[in-house]
C-alpha cells in the first residue's frame, strides 16, 4: 500500500486487495474489495469515501481497509474468508481488525453476507464506542478509585448483537422467544467473565469476538480474538461454557464486545453502573 494508506497490522493476515471471480456464465471478474464494501455500506445507510485501496466512514476517523484471506470450492458451494481492519487514531485511538467467514452458491454472495454481517455486528459496536449516548448497543460500567489519586476509572463493556442459532430435528430457530440467551448472557458467564476479567484494568480498547459451537452429538468448538488476535485462554473458556448449554442439539452463539475507557459523565442510560 503506498503512503495515504494504513498499514496492514502485523497480525493480520489479509493480503489480497482484489479477487478474481469466474461468473456462472465462465467469464472473469475482478472484484476489488473496497468498491465491494463500500456498496454494503451505501445500502446499509452509511456515508462513506472511497479512497481506493480502503473506506473512510464520514462523521468519524475510521479508515477501513478489506482484505482477502481464502476462497474455496466445496460441493458446489463457496466458502470465502476475509479480514476487515479498522484504523482509528483519534477515536478508538488503535487498530482493530476482524476475520469474516461466510458460504454461498457464489463468491460474490459469500463475500456480500460476510461484510453485512460484520457491518451489524461488529462495526455497529465499534461505532457505539466513541459515542456519548451510543444507540444500538447495551453493556455494563466498572469504576474505581485510582489509588493516591482523586481520579476515577470508568470501563465500559459494551454488549454488541447477538447471533444466536438453534437448530433441532425438523426446525431452526433464530433467536428464539424466553430468556435463554441474551446480550449479556456470555460476558455474565463465570467461566468467560474471569477469563475476560484481565481487560478491565487496562486504559485500551479491546475489541472481542465471542464464538461458541456444538454440534448434535456434543461436540464443541470455540473462537476467541482480541484485536483480530487469536486468545487461547477465551477460546477455552467458550469451550467449557459451551458444553454447560441444556438439550442435545446443533447450537451457535457469537457476539462481539468491547472494553474501553470513558470519562465518568458519559454513561448512557443503556448502561448498568457497577
Amino acid at each position: 500500500m503506498n503512503q495515504s494508506h494504513p498499514l496492514i497490522a502485523p497480525h493480520n493476515p489479509g493480503q489480497g486487495v482484489s479477487l478474481k471471480l469466474v461468473t456462472t456464465s465462465g467469464e472473469e471478474q475482478l472484484v476489488r474489495l473496497s468498491d465491494l464494501l463500500e456498496s454494503v455500506l451505501l445500502n446499509m445507510n452509511f456515508a462513506v469515501a472511497n479512497e481506493g485501496l480502503c473506506l473512510r466512514i464520514v462523521g468519524t476517523d475510521f479508515i477501513v481497509t478489506p482484505l482477502a484471506v481464502d476462497l474455496m470450492q466445496s460441493d458446489q458451494r463457496f466458502q470465502t474468508t476475509t479480514t476487515i481492519q479498522v484504523d482509528s487514531p483519534l477515536g478508538l485511538k488503535q487498530t482493530v481488525f476482524e476475520f469474516q467467514h461466510d458460504s454461498g452458491d457464489q463468491p460474490l454472495q459469500a463475500l456480500t453476507s460476510g461484510f453485512k454481517k460484520w457491518v451489524e455486528y461488529e462495526l455497529s459496536v465499534l461505532l457505539d464506542v466513541i459515542e456519548p449516548d451510543p444507540t444500538t448497543s447495551a453493556g455494563v460500567a466498572f469504576s474505581w478509585q485510582e489509588p493516591h489519586s482523586q481520579t476515577r476509572t470508568v470501563r465500559k463493556v459494551t454488549f454488541g448483537p447477538i447471533e444466536w442459532v438453534r437448530i433441532q430435528p425438523d426446525i431452526t430457530v433464530f433467536e428464539p422467544t424466553g430468556h435463554l440467551f441474551c446480550r449479556c448472557c456470555m460476558f455474565r458467564n463465570r467461566l468467560i467473565s474471569d477469563t475476560l476479567g484481565r481487560f478491565l484494568k487496562s486504559n485500551e480498547l479491546h475489541a472481542i469476538k465471542l464464538f461458541a459451537f456444538r454440534d448434535a452429538d456434543g461436540k464443541t468448538s470455540a473462537d476467541c480474538r482480541v484485536n483480530g488476535v487469536n486468545f487461547e485462554d477465551g477460546k477455552n473458556a467458550l469451550l467449557q461454557y459451551a458444553r454447560t448449554w441444556p438439550g442435545r442439539h446443533m447450537e451457535t452463539r457469537k457476539q462481539y464486545i468491547t472494553f474501553h475507557t470513558v470519562g465518568s459523565g458519559l454513561l448512557s442510560e443503556n448502561w448498568q453502573k457497577l
